[in-house]
């Protein structure tokens, strides 16, 4: 599935998290703000984007040129982030959808868990709700730029 239906999205606070850091946590996630019928892109974008805003960025967030992402903590993206923006808990999941958007991995120039797509930008969030999901005809491999 795309990931793009958010009717199966429950926001999950994350339960190992103590103190300050569970506070942050449930901040973070209150503010992701789940939207019926918003493009999972779109989701995808405002946690990349609020993540530094409230000191997730030790699980994910735009690289310094602002023109890729990185998951820097795979476990807890799994548990925190992704039941929150897509209804997933499988971090292979996310990747398989990020490839049929177009995403391309960065992972040789920028490490394990970079993700670039042309149209995915910090400055751009508009543009995050254009980019089309790619469905793959039976029998060819799907190439990307």
């Amino acid at each position: 599935s795309s990931l793009s239906s958010s009717s199966s999205l429950v926001k999950k606070s994350p339960e190992k998290a103590l103190g300050s850091q569970q506070t942050s946590c449930s901040k973070f996630i209150d503010a992701l703000g789940l939207t019926d019928g918003e493009p999972f892109l779109v989701r995808l974008h405002r946690a990349l984007s609020l993540a530094e805003e409230y000191r997730m960025d030790s699980i994910c967030s735009w690289q310094e040129e602002g023109t890729s992402f990185q998951i820097h903590d795979r476990h807890r993206f799994e548990e925190m982030v992704l039941p929150n923006i897509s209804g997933q808990t499988l971090y292979l999941s996310f990747t398989s959808v990020l490839n049929r958007y177009g995403f391309v991995s960065r992972m040789e120039e920028l490490g394990y868990g970079s993700f670039y797509h042309p149209k995915f930008r910090r400055d751009g969030r508009e543009q995050a709700g254009t980019i089309e999901y790619c469905r793959r005809q039976r029998g060819r491999r799907q190439t990307w730029i």
